[in-house]
């Protein structure tokens, strides 16, 4: 008996120790179990809640579009997502921005995923053109020394030049400036491998064309000018973009698509005067 309460004095330290780390593994498994169920809600998911904000969209916004500020909204969450914004005017504000992918409602809105230019969307087909609301585009002859070498380029600004030859006097008169080039020659779509599937990127280089924006009124007098003179064109220091206003299509006044009402010789020359008219 004496030999058997010995042994068990013997065995008490270890028993204890056993006991602690069974109460100590119990606890760790507790604090883990707690720290799981109550992990929170993903960004961008409706219903989560905390103190960071968030631009989401309100509704699905397709490839390309323009967003406006209607079609988002602010989530209050608790980690936003890299490269997120925090306010709608940082997208819907002076600046129009165009997504790259389809973007379902709730989603963030990540900067990686935005442009500010419709030139910089790849897509299944050619691009559409970054024609201002109120303009049209219209597509001009070109060559190596009417168009200043090829070192016009999409996005510069120049000057249309017409030279009348009338009764054996020659009239050179710049008819208007600051117009704006948007294209270069003829569009041509690459295709090209991408993460999630092939992509299209239009492009355009030297060619014997120039496409312009303008309101449909002014484009029926380059028209107009296009068959009745020879035109040449001089590119404008991007300092001088939009400097006055006289034969500026940038600040002539709107001309709405259904209210061209077509240019005669005598509109040419109230506008122009009677030395451009042949």
């Amino acid at each position: 008996m004496q030999e058997a309460i010995t042994t068990a004095r013997r065995r008490r330290p270890f028993t204890i120790l056993g006991m602690v780390l069974a109460l100590i593994t119990l606890g760790a498994f507790l604090f883990v179990a707690t720290r799981g169920t109550g992990s929170a809600t993903p960004s961008g998911v409706s219903g989560n809640t905390g103190n960071r904000s968030e631009v989401v969209a309100k509704v699905d916004i397709p490839a390309r579009a323009t967003i406006t500020s209607d079609m988002l909204t602010v989530s209050k969450v608790t980690a936003a997502a890299p490269q997120s914004f925090a306010s709608v005017s940082d997208i819907a504000g002076k600046t129009e921005h165009f997504p790259l992918i389809d973007i379902k409602a709730g989603q963030p809105l990540l900067a990686n995923e935005l442009v500010t230019s419709t030139t910089s969307v790849p897509g299944s087909g050619p691009q559409f053109l970054d024609i201002p609301q109120g303009f049209v585009a219209l597509t001009i002859p070109t060559s190596e020394e009417t168009g200043v070498a090829g070192y016009i380029q999409p996005g510069d600004y120049i000057g249309i030049i017409a030279v009348v030859d009338k009764a054996g006097v020659t009239t050179s008169k710049t008819v208007f400036n600051n117009v704006h080039v948007i294209r270069v020659g003829t569009a041509t779509t690459t295709i090209a491998p991408g993460r999630t599937g092939p992509t299209a990127t239009v492009s355009s280089g030297t060619g014997s064309s120039l496409t312009v924006v303008m309101n449909e009124c002014d484009a029926e007098y380059v028209t107009w000018f296009l068959a009745a003179a020879t035109l040449r064109y001089t590119l404008e220091n991007y300092q001088d973009y939009n400097q006055g206003v006289v034969n500026n299509p940038q600040t002539d006044p709107a001309c709405a698509i259904d209210k061209a009402t077509g240019v005669t010789n005598a509109d040419v020359a109230k506008r122009f005067g009677s030395d451009v008219v042949p």
